[in-house]
């Protein structure tokens, strides 16, 4: 069975290479070895048991909130790679706005198991984030129980508590949210992101030196996909040990 790829690359030539700034190289770098560690980190099955302590309750629970967003968060990273390496700006800049998302999921899963001492409080904000809002005639999810506000609000909170003795002046996860978001966004715009205007006149331009140009100039396509991929390594870590350090039975 096939499910997320084994490894991602950036395969540009070394002519190609040479269009890029050289602290792309970095980021490059760092995403594809941090795809493999995140690939690491993924149960393939999860049993939910109904019966049995609140600590194997919540466990289950969240390892499967926890695989599904992270073969998310892989899946959109190898497609974000592909369109990458064949100068797509429009689906880059659509691709990131999805995968910042995911460590703001993350984020917030650590504040339920880091800040909730309640068994039913815990399996209530569990639920908010597993089930959204469903449209009544097509069954189907249109909106989420959580605000993005409340995600990275969250999640900037856990940052924070993380690293006291190093806090950054920058709500981390706000600014990634609102800067990606702006990135996916311009696809609304898309003369940007497909040709140059000059005055009155509009023109499709070269995908490979709009791509280029962006990129190293506009959007920090890269800078966000290693953003997002390093920062839920360190929340998976987060995770793991709230779930290692949960009482097997709340007493509440």
């Amino acid at each position: 069975m096939q499910t997320n790829l084994d490894r991602v690359v950036f395969d540009y030539s070394e002519t190609e290479r040479k269009l890029f700034d050289p602290k792309q190289y970095k980021y490059w770098d760092n995403i594809e070895k941090n795809y493999f560690k995140i690939k690491e980190q993924i149960v393939s099955e999860v049993n939910l048991p109904q019966s049995c302590s609140h600590k194997e309750w919540i466990t289950s629970r969240v390892h499967l909130n926890v695989s599904q967003s992270l073969m998310r968060l892989l899946y959109l990273t190898e497609e974000f790679c592909n369109a990458s390496n064949t100068f797509n700006s429009a689906s880059s800049a659509a691709l990131i706005k999805s995968i910042v998302e995911i460590p703001l999921y993350l984020g917030y899963i650590v504040w339920i198991l880091d800040e909730n001492h309640d068994f039913d409080k815990v399996r209530s904000e569990l639920h908010k984030i597993a089930f959204g809002n469903r449209d009544s005639n097509s069954g189907l999810t249109i909106s989420g129980k959580v605000t993005h506000k409340d995600l990275y609000t969250k999640s900037d909170y856990i940052i924070e508590k993380l690293f006291q003795k190093d806090k950054s002046t920058i709500k981390i996860f706000e600014r990634l949210y609102k800067d990606s978001n702006a990135t996916g966004h311009h696809n609304f715009e898309a003369r940007m992101l497909t040709g140059i205007q000059n005055k009155d006149t509009w023109r499709a331009g070269d995908r490979k030196e709009l791509f280029v140009f962006f990129s190293n100039t506009v959007f920090p396509f890269f800078m966000h996909c290693d953003a997002a991929l390093g920062i839920s390594t360190i929340l998976l870590k987060a995770i793991n040990h709230d779930l290692d350090h949960l009482p097997n039975n709340f007493t509440s």
